[in-house]
């Protein structure tokens, strides 16, 4: 049997082109081949985890920060209408 007569085999494309699953000459990882690739992505979903699980802890920290100055906010506004409505009472 020929090497090229097996099924699937792959053929040499023309210089300067790409064949699917290639990495071009310009791509990152090109001069590590495969290997790189893999670990990259494996770093990337990594740092994917960890910025999920940073958002986590930040919101963690963020929810009660929120809510104080929610009901700080709350507090303000009822202030000030409290005040506008003594001045309103007061015009007449």
């Amino acid at each position: 049997m020929q090497a090229g007569a097996r099924i699937g085999a792959r053929r040499a494309a023309p210089a300067g082109t790409r064949v699917d699953g290639d990495l071009g000459p310009g791509s990152p990882g090109a001069a590590a081949g495969g290997g790189e690739r893999s670990f990259r992505g494996t770093a990337d979903r990594l740092a994917g985890l960890e910025e999920t699980r940073t958002a986590n802890r930040l919101a963690e920290v963020l929810e009660p920060m929120i809510a104080g100055c929610e009901r700080e906010v709350a507090r303000l506004r009822q202030q000030y209408l409290e005040k506008r409505i003594e001045r309103r009472q007061a015009r007449r």
